[in-house]
């Protein structure tokens, strides 16, 4: 829990307030979504958390936590972008929307379970102040994924965890603690 403070009942006194950190957590459908799910189960619900997915996956999200609000970014796909084109604007466009989903959000951490979503909200996210931390998924045996090799190689990740103990010893910058599952 973080320390804030606010004026006690409008007297110059300032009385000691705590609130619930704040967790970006993306997601995507597919085995991806059931490791997430996971991980949350084993924070526990002492944070607030956000949620966020690609497009394509929205419905999926949506359906299976109705109660949670998901939001939306755009990024480049086979199934949901057709033309080239949209391909190459889908980039530019999900890094303007993660800008705006951090500064109206505001997190104090952001997680990411192998999703490529990580990259413009972790670039965001660090310029904001906020703790960055990848988890690369368990199918990743023995490479990192695209996505966990540019975020490693820009350094965007304040925590890169592996869930095999090879690739930490493969890959410098990446930790080992075990399995998320």
């Amino acid at each position: 829990m973080s320390k804030m403070w606010e004026p006690q009942n409008g007297r110059c006194g300032m009385v000691e307030k705590t609130r619930q950190l704040r967790i970006l957590v993306t997601v995507v459908s597919g085995g991806m979504l059931w490791q997430s799910q996971s991980l949350m189960d084993r924070l526990g619900g002492g944070f607030r958390y956000s949620w966020v997915t690609a497009l394509d996956d929205y419905r999926t999200i949506q359906g299976r936590f109705p109660d949670r609000n998901v939001e939306v970014m755009p990024f480049p796909s086979s199934t949901g972008l057709v033309t080239a084109r949209q391909k190459l604007l889908a980039p530019v466009f999900s890094l303007w929307r993660a800008a705006g989903l951090v500064y109206r959000l505001r997190p104090d951490a952001i997680v990411s379970l192998g999703t490529c979503l990580a990259i413009p909200l972790f670039f965001w996210g660090r310029l904001c102040g906020a703790k960055t931390v990848f988890i690369e998924s368990i199918t990743r045996v023995t490479q990192l994924s695209m996505t966990g090799r540019i975020v490693l190689g820009l350094r965007l990740a304040d925590r890169f965890y592996v869930q095999w103990p090879d690739l930490a010893g493969k890959y410098r910058r990446t930790v080992y603690r075990g399995s998320v599952l």
